[in-house]
């Protein structure tokens, strides 16, 4: 009688303590709609990285909080207590960001046991959530996660046999909505990648090419009406619509940077002209006739391809695929002009001028405002600052030089000096937000030594007073 009476005490200390643990979690973040806690701000970013790092970490491992929910709770409440404190500039954050460590640590290994012990179970439920079940087939999969819940609370007090039932019996019910979706969504993909092309105008700049994905769509809609069954045929032709429709938005893409440039014919076709050469030289060490029409150009370019395969006795799928690239090289050139003209078209006249040489992309930013005798930037920089970043991670993570200069007042040692620190000032926000690799990160201070306009009028020292981001070597 005695024992029983402990069990079913400890039983209610173990809820109590899960309430109290929520509690705690709500009450956190009912304060946090005073000091909004929720978003970081940008300063407090920048100073405690270590909570901006939980925050990441925490929402990585999310998608296994199903496995050990209490243990993930707790990590969740020091980061919100660590969120209050940073946006209060309180130097505790960090510390309640090493505590919420510590706990998450805790929960992922936990999870990672209950994930082993359910593991064909774990398997299915990524599945599922991967093909977007958790919101087309919401009632049915909120279903199964409570019944997961209760299978870890099995595992959690021992009784290992009901939890195994349990999965025996969910794996199955997860395995039919896959197969419910996949079949009701085959070209789901295909009718986004077409409504997406037609943003950038595809229908209308790349007419040949987005006709063809709308062919391949409607061969993918109709053969799943004459057969629901035959998912393997109409998903080919859906993957023909979605390839087809990209190819055309980046045809238009690339049109729309070459019309915003103002390129002639001339210009377009010579700098194809260039890249084929090089392909060329490369295959036979001897500049390309161009004096002949396309079709033997190609011919050409087969012709070496053909001679290079019985040189080197390579094989006939890489004599294809060296095919495909002479092929493909026009798109290429296409995505590479497109993706600059995205950059450019992020910035007013007013905030930077973006330019291009031989290897480098080159953001010339003149709407910085640093503080008054201070190389602190202002807090009206931000949005330009998040505009930089979205414009260099257009292309992955780059090696990237920041450059500061000055107008041609004052002393040439304090210039110096003073372009160094902003230079360095502006790196480290690309560092902190954009989260580039900082071991790619160049800073130079050149002074007054390379002005940009007249130093002679107010207007020319303003433009002087710049920095510059060069995106290295990626043309």
């Amino acid at each position: 009688m005695s024992f029983r009476f402990l069990s079913k005490s400890q039983d209610q200390l173990d809820k109590l303590k899960i309430i109290l643990l929520f509690t705690t979690a709500i009450l956190v973040g009912c304060q946090s709609q005073n000091s909004s806690p929720t978003d970081l701000n940008i300063s407090a970013k920048n100073r405690f990285t270590k909570v901006v790092k939980l925050e990441n970490s925490l929402s990585d491992a999310s998608k296994d909080e199903m496995f050990a929910p209490e243990h993930f709770a707790q990590a969740n409440e020091f980061l919100i207590r660590a969120k209050v404190a940073a946006n209060n500039n309180d130097l505790q954050a960090n510390e309640l960001a090493a505590e919420g460590f510590d706990k998450l640590s805790q929960a992922q290994e936990i999870a990672s046991k209950n994930k082993d012990s359910l593991y064909d179970l774990h398997l299915a439920r990524n599945k599922a959530i991967s093909v977007g079940a958790d919101k087309l087939y919401k009632p049915e999969f909120d279903n199964t996660e409570r019944q997961i819940a209760k299978a870890i609370k099995y595992l959690n007090n021992g009784n290992i046999d009901d939890a195994k039932k349990i999965e025996a019996k969910l794996i199955p019910e997860l395995e039919s909505i896959v197969f419910k979706i996949e079949k009701q969504n085959v070209t789901s993909v295909a009718e986004l990648s077409m409504k997406d092309a037609i943003t950038f105008k595809a229908d209308t700049l790349a007419p040949k090419t987005y006709n063809l994905a709308q062919a391949e769509y409607k061969l993918a809609v109709q053969t799943l009406q004459n057969n629901p069954d035959d998912i393997a045929t109409s998903d080919m032709h859906a993957k023909k619509a979605t390839y087809y429709s990209n190819k055309a938005k980046f045809l238009a893409t690339a049109i729309q940077g070459y019309q915003t440039r103002k390129n002639s014919l001339e210009d377009v076709l010579l700098e194809h002209q260039e890249h084929l050469n090089v392909l060329h030289t490369q295959l036979s060490g001897d500049e390309m006739d161009f004096n002949v029409s396309p079709h033997k150009v190609v011919e050409n370019l087969e012709s070496q391809i053909v001679a290079l395969q019985k040189a080197t006795s390579v094989n006939a799928s890489i004599a294809r695929n060296l095919h495909n690239d002479v092929k493909s090289l026009q798109n290429k050139i296409y995505d590479d002009k497109g993706r600059f003209a995205e950059l450019a078209s992020l910035f007013s006249s007013d905030e930077a001028e973006v330019v291009k040489d031989d290897k480098n992309i080159i953001i010339r930013l003149h709407g910085l405002n640093y503080k008054v005798s201070s190389n602190e930037l202002d807090d009206s920089n931000y949005p330009l600052i998040e505009k930089v970043i979205t414009g260099i991670k257009k292309y992955g993570n780059p090696e990237i030089k920041v450059i500061g200069h000055t107008d041609s007042t004052g002393d040439d040692s304090i210039n110096l000096k003073v372009s160094k620190a902003r230079a360095e000032t502006l790196a480290k926000f690309l560092f902190n937000i954009g989260k580039f690799d900082q071991s790619k990160i160049k800073t130079l201070g050149l002074g007054k030594s390379r002005p940009y306009a007249n130093n002679e009028t107010a207007e020319g020292r303003k433009m002087n007073r710049r920095v510059e981001v060069v995106v290295m070597s990626v043309n």
